[in-house]
């Protein structure tokens, strides 16, 4: 999850879950010793040999460091890779891509994501609104990309896994993680190319590539064939802690406006208040979402977390998780 920098990266508390670091490379101390955060989350989710450091000639930001992450409840294990300098903290896993990623993947839970906000709507309660999986996804601030490794499993059709353009390691990561999951999954390489488009991103700009990505081979929106307006707006958008800096609020939302299907879309925001910016500047941002991107919320819910692991973080004020899922005033959600 990465607009920039925030000052708290993610533990995984949740009982259903548990993250096991499958192979650490060696880290040599950052130089410079003003920068104490950089230096001790690095070697708290980066820690190696030292005795090995006069043998590794590269630097620190060219590491990519393989990890997986597994589902205690059906025993679903993904492979993700961290990019030491990914944008935005983007090398370590936030509890909302966990939490994302747990509610894609199971179908009980997956029901709170997608069906009525309405619990007296008995016509809509526990009823998705489309069949499951989206034909074409987009996720925002990747990062290590649990929610897009889901979807891929899943069945994603056209999937688009973006981040900011900070280093080539960030998508050499992203790579990585399609190939092995594949490999255990029983994907082919020449289906991940078809289906997965792993891209550059910087939120309010050359949307219209998003777009151009999503249609190829006609995965965009179903209404596409019939309608050249919608033709390339996408199915279900993800965004994991991608919100807690409102500089960036419009910006994302920009590319969310105009990449999301106005007749089927979804986007699922993942956040916690990690008190860079009082909480209600962080919620500002679905207001700005509803009065100026025609983008309302159609179910949302809490997950309890004991921290923020990445730093060793134990606040659970801090760990929590709010989901959001919106969708366009015109979306057959609301008609």
């Amino acid at each position: 999850a990465s607009p920039q920098t925030p000052p708290i990266v993610s533990t995984m508390s949740d009982p259903e879950h548990s993250q096991e670091n499958v192979n650490s490379n060696n880290n040599d101390a950052i130089d410079d010793e003003n920068d104490d955060y950089d230096y001790e989350f690095m070697k708290s989710m980066f820690g190696g040999n030292s005795n090995d450091s006069d043998d590794d000639d590269n630097d620190d930001a060219e590491q990519v460091t393989e990890y997986s992450w597994s589902c205690r409840q059906d025993g679903t294990k993904v492979i993700y890779h961290l990019a030491f300098l990914a944008p935005g903290h983007g090398d370590a896993v936030w509890n909302s891509s966990d939490c994302i990623a747990q509610h894609l993947l199971l179908p009980e839970y997956r029901a709170k994501l997608f069906s009525s906000a309405d619990e007296d709507d008995n016509n809509n309660k526990n009823t998705l609104l489309w069949e499951w999986p989206p034909r074409s996804a987009l996720e925002f601030g990747a990062g290590a990309a649990l929610p897009s490794m889901i979807l891929f499993k899943e069945g994603t059709k056209r999937l688009l896994s973006t981040d900011q353009k900070i280093n080539e390691e960030t998508f050499d990561a992203l790579h990585l993680s399609f190939q092995k999951n594949g490999e255990q999954w029983g994907i082919s390489k020449e289906q991940i190319q078809d289906r997965v488009r792993v891209l550059p991103h910087s939120w309010g700009e050359d949307v219209d590539k998003l777009r151009e990505a999503a249609t190829i081979d006609g995965y965009g929106d179903r209404s596409s064939t019939s309608d050249d307006e919608n033709k390339g707006n996408i199915e279900l958008l993800v965004a994991s802690d991608c919100i807690y800096d409102p500089t960036y609020h419009r910006a994302l939302l920009e590319s969310v406006a105009g990449t999301i299907s106005r007749t089927k879309g979804r986007f699922v925001v993942g956040y916690s208040f990690h008190l860079n910016v009082p909480p209600t500047k962080v919620v500002e941002f679905f207001a700005l979402a509803e009065n100026e991107f025609d983008l309302k919320v159609t179910s949302e819910f809490k997950q309890d977390y004991s921290g923020q692991e990445g730093i060793g973080n134990h606040d659970p004020n801090r760990g929590a998780v709010y989901i959001k899922v919106l969708a366009h005033k015109d979306s057959d959600f609301f008609s």
